[in-house]
C-alpha cells in the first residue's frame, strides 16, 4: 500500500500533465470548452477549473472565456505549438513509427513507448489528431516478437551503459553450445533484424564481442567503472559483416557470386551490403560483388540459394561451400540417409 508521500507525488505529476495539456489546447487557439477540457484531461469540470486557476495564478497567464466561440483562449495568442506545423509527410512518419511497437507487445517496453507516443498525440491540435485514425488502417507492421530474456535485461544493460559500469554475465553461446561467465565492458545496445545485442569488450576473450540479449542467462552490475574507448564507431566495426559477426580489421575480401536468371529477379531487388555491386550477365543472371569477411552468415546466404548461385571467387569460399554441399548430400545418398 503506497504511503502518503507516494500518493501526493502521483497526484502532483497527474496535475502537471493535465495542466500541460490544457495549456497546449489554449495555445493552439482551439477555444476548448470546459466540457471538452474535462474529456481531454479525463477529469471533472470542477477539477479543470482548478487547473485554469493554477495557470492564471501560478503561471501568470491570462485565460479568457470567449462567448462567441464558447471556449477558453489566451488573448495574446500565446506561442504556437510546433506540432501544429507538422506536414503530411511528417505526420505519416510519426504514425508509421507507431506499429513498430508490435515487436514489444506484451512487454514493459511496449507500455513505455506507447505512453510516450500517446502523450505526443495528445499534444497535437485536434485537426491533426483527426487524421491519425485513417492512417492507422493504412500502415501495419508484422514484427517478430523479442525473446523474454531480451526485454528482461534491456533496462539493466541500458543503465550499465549509461553509467559506464562493468558487468558480469552468465552467457550461453549457441556456436559453442556452452555457458560461460564473463566480465564485460558494455558500450552500446545494437538492434539487427528485430533482435537486440550488447556490444562490449569481453575480458574472457580479450576483444570486442556481440552478446544476444536473449542468451544472457544472468547479469550482475559490478562496482567497477571502465573507460570507454575513444573513436569507437559501431558502423565501421560492422562494415565487413553481413550480419552480427564481428571480424578483425582487414579480414574483408572481394566476393564474386553469379546468380541464375531465376534468383536474379530477387537479387536485383535486394540490398545486402553497402559494398554491393550488380552487373548483368548474358544468360539473364546477375553478378554480385561484395567486399565482406567470409563468415557463417555469408555461407548461409550462398547455401540458401542452392543451385541458383555459383561462387566465382575467392577460392577459399568456393571450397567451403562445396564441402558444405557434399556433407548435406551425404545425408541423402550416404549411410546417414533415412528412409
Amino acid at each position: 500500500m503506497p504511503y502518503q508521500g507516494q500518493t501526493y507525488a502521483r497526484g502532483t505529476c497527474r496535475m502537471m500533465e493535465s495542466v500541460h495539456l490544457v495549456d497546449s489546447l489554449l495555445r493552439n487557439q482551439e477555444f476548448p470548452s470546459l466540457d471538452r477540457l474535462a474529456v481531454e484531461c479525463e477529469a471533472s469540470p470542477r477539477t479543470v477549473q482548478r487547473y485554469l486557476r493554477f495557470i492564471r495564478s501560478r503561471l501568470g497567464k491570462q485565460v479568457t472565456y470567449c462567448r462567441e466561440n464558447r471556449g477558453y483562449y489566451y488573448p495574446d495568442g500565446g506561442l504556437k505549438v510546433a506540432a501544429a506545423d507538422l506536414s503530411e509527410g511528417e505526420l505519416l512518419a510519426l504514425y508509421v513509427a507507431a506499429p513498430i511497437l508490435a515487436q514489444y507487445r506484451g512487454t514493459s517496453l511496449e507500455q513505455r513507448f506507447r505512453g510516450s507516443f500517446e502523450k505526443i498525440c495528445r499534444r497535437l491540435p485536434s485537426k491533426v489528431r483527426a487524421r491519425l485514425p485513417s492512417l492507422d488502417q493504412r500502415v501495419a507492421v508484422k514484427a517478430k516478437l523479442p525473446a523474454e530474456g531480451e526485454i528482461a535485461r534491456f533496462d539493466e544493460l541500458l543503465d550499465a551503459i549509461r553509467r559506464d559500469r562493468r558487468l558480469e554475465l552468465r552467457y550461453w553461446s549457441a556456436y559453442r553450445a556452452e555457458e560461460t561467465r564473463r566480465r564485460v565492458d558494455p558500450y552500446v545496445l545494437y538492434q539487427v533484424g528485430w533482435r537486440w545485442y550488447l556490444v562490449g569488450h569481453c575480458h574472457l576473450r580479450g576483444n570486442l564481442r556481440l552478446f544476444e540479449l536473449g542468451r544472457i542467462r544472468e547479469l550482475r552490475l559490478l562496482d567497477e567503472l571502465f573507460e570507454r574507448p575513444q573513436g569507437l564507431e559501431l558502423e565501421e566495426l560492422m562494415a565487413g559483416s553481413l550480419g552480427v559477426i564481428l571480424q578483425a580489421e582487414g579480414s574483408s575480401e572481394d566476393i564474386v557470386l553469379h546468380f541464375g536468371a531465376f534468383a536474379a529477379r530477387y537479387v536485383r531487388e535486394t540490398r545486402l551490403h553497402a559494398s554491393q555491386q550488380l552487373a548483368e550477365l548474358p544468360d539473364g543472371g546477375v553478378e554480385l560483388r561484395l567486399h565482406v569477411a567470409i563468415t557463417a552468415e555469408l555461407e548461409r546466404l550462398v547455401l540458401g540459394w542452392g543451385e541458383h548461385v555459383v561462387v566465382v571467387r575467392p577460392d577459399t569460399l568456393r571450397k567451403r561451400i562445396a564441402r558444405r554441399l557434399l556433407d548435406a548430400l551425404g545425408h541423402y545418398l550416404g549411410d546417414g540417409a533415412r528412409g
